[in-house]
């Protein structure tokens, strides 16, 4: 039976099962890149193998049983985690760092915009089928450290830096192009975004303070996280269900997680170690 809930944190919502008490985190790191890996079971963290290359600021889906990792700062390939063990790393189409803007399963996944490692930033997306990366379809505004989740066929994405400002703009995907949406009430980079499409979907952190939700026309303000300015870090699920981990703020970075539950935030175990520019999700699809 498909649609049985399970717990009261891991429920069916559009073909994805999200699991926030079964995270992954991988990457990371504060004044360097590291090669840390960590799932959660019922919100304990523990180490796991560590990837084979040490990646910040990278990018990734899936959750503690199924998981790809890929990109970072000068890292330019991707690693897939199967629950027990760490694949072969596939090689990028195209170098990418610095965006958090990822959905769809880990192999069935579409990235979103960020830089590559000259700095320049991008107005692409890639998808990943699981074996090989590909060309996906331009980006209404290049920017980096932009938020994002849904599925690879009904996307949200946020926020960011276009170069010049801090923005609010907001884009989706359908799974063929992407669309202006309403901006966001505040613009910030950096943040965590759970999404089961693109119109519905919570964002947190950043830069600059937000916290809301997206229902496809509207923006509503909600809760804002104990430290509101934490950015650069992780997360995943859904507008109801949004798992935020580690992170950035004011000189300090945090092993913390919190879990917005639809209504207010729930503090859960920190992680194993503080890190900052990290790839992690808890969503199944």
């Amino acid at each position: 039976m498909s649609n049985v809930v399970i717990n009261p944190y891991n429920f069916v919502v559009s073909g994805s099962v999200v699991t926030s008490d079964t995270a992954i985190s991988a990457g990371g790191g504060t004044s360097s890149a590291t090669t840390n890996a960590q799932t959660s079971s019922s919100y304990v963290w523990s180490n796991i193998t560590a990837i084979s290359s040490a990646r910040q600021y990278c990018f990734g889906t899936g959750n503690a049983d199924n998981f790809t990792v890929a990109g970072g700062h000068n890292v330019d390939n991707s690693q897939t985690w199967n629950g027990s063990s760490w694949a072969t790393e596939i090689a990028l189409n195209t170098e990418r760092r610095d965006t958090t803007a990822t959905a769809g399963a880990y192999n069935d996944m579409i990235v979103v915009a960020g830089r590559n490692n000259s700095g320049t930033l991008l107005n692409s997306s890639a998808t990943f089928n699981g074996t090989t990366w590909s060309a996906g379809a331009s980006v209404v505004t290049a920017r980096e450290h932009p938020c994002g989740s849904g599925e690879s066929d009904s996307m949200l994405v946020a926020g960011g830096y276009d170069g010049v400002a801090t923005t609010d703009k907001v884009d989706s995907y359908d799974g063929s192009s992407f669309s202006v949406e309403t901006v966001m009430p505040t613009a910030s980079y950096g943040q965590s975004m759970g999404a089961s499409a693109f119109d519905s979907a919570h964002v947190a952190g950043g830069n600059v303070a937000m916290s809301g939700t997206y229902d496809g026309t509207t923006w509503t303000n909600t809760t804002e996280l104990s430290v509101p300015t934490t950015h650069y870090g992780a997360g995943g699920g859904d507008r109801d269900e949004h798992l935020f981990m580690s992170g950035y703020s004011s000189g300090t970075n945090y092993d913390t997680s919190y879990l917005w539950n639809g209504t207010a935030w729930e503090t859960k175990d920190d992680l194993t170690v503080a890190k900052r520019g990290v790839a992690g999700d808890c969503t199944a699809r």
